[in-house]
């Protein structure tokens, strides 16, 4: 990562997040959705503090106030060009209990540098920490899926108690055919959960709907969801619909 600006990547990134919230003011759009996941590294090193701080050669610590720092400057740029944004984290790191005994992931430090400065400005800002690590893409069950909601709340309580402007949203990836899923669908939970299509989907729907002012529905390749396609997209889009409008009655 350059952390330092040393090539001119951290500083493009800051102008590339400019021009989206910019955008998304000019498009009336509630705010940005970012996503941290780092495609260009499949070893999955970059997530890894330790690692990072070894590959700059410089004590753990110090890379944390650094990322810290960096998120810190996103809210100043996000004050002056969307005061009122809501920025939707795909994953914020926060809430996976994966990792409480370790570092946090490396872009985990990015929140909550946002998270720290957002406070210290008394800004209008709004934070969604979208559930992609904790919650996955598929539950077995209703119940599966009711346990991991609230075992993530109890372990994220502490920091949305500490930052108000922090919220949770839900995740999941819908599909229509079981027998379309490849990939990692087709294994562990995604590959053993027992819903054949959409219809089996709506008491999952239901339960996000109760829990979570903020849903993720990921049009997964994986599925064969794809929702620029018109004619595979209809059956999602009717479900979508049913499911809001059976769980508001």
């Amino acid at each position: 990562m350059d952390l330092y600006n040393k090539t001119g990547a951290l500083g493009d990134f800051y102008r590339i997040w400019g021009f989206a919230l910019t955008a998304a003011l000019k498009l009336k759009s509630p705010g940005i959705v970012v996503d941290m996941e780092d495609y260009n590294d499949e070893t999955g090193h970059d997530y890894n503090l330790k690692y990072l701080a070894k590959t700059l050669n410089q004590p753990v610590d110090q890379v944390k106030r650094r990322l810290e720092a960096i998120g810190s400057h996103l809210v100043e740029i996000a004050n002056k060009q969307y005061p009122h944004a809501c920025i939707w984290f795909l994953y914020s790191g926060l809430g996976n209990p994966q990792i409480k005994k370790f570092d946090y992931l490396t872009p985990t430090y990015f929140v909550i540098g946002m998270l720290k400065e957002a406070k210290a400005l008394h800004s209008k800002l709004q934070f969604v920490s979208g559930g992609e690590l904790s919650l996955a893409y598929c539950s077995s069950s209703v119940s599966d899926l009711r346990r991991k909601i609230l075992e993530r709340f109890m372990f994220l309580k502490p920091w949305m108690m500490m930052y108000p402007n922090l919220h949770l949203a839900g995740t999941i990836a819908p599909w229509n055919n079981r027998e379309l899923k490849r990939g990692f669908f087709a294994k562990g939970v995604c590959g053993h959960a027992p819903f054949s299509n959409l219809n089996d989907f709506q008491p999952i729907f239901h339960e996000l709907f109760y829990w979570y002012r903020y849903i993720w529905i990921y049009a997964a390749w994986g599925v064969g969801y794809n929702p620029y396609n018109d004619k595979i997209a209809m059956p999602y889009n009717k479900a979508l619909q049913q499911a809001k409008q059976t769980f508001w009655k």
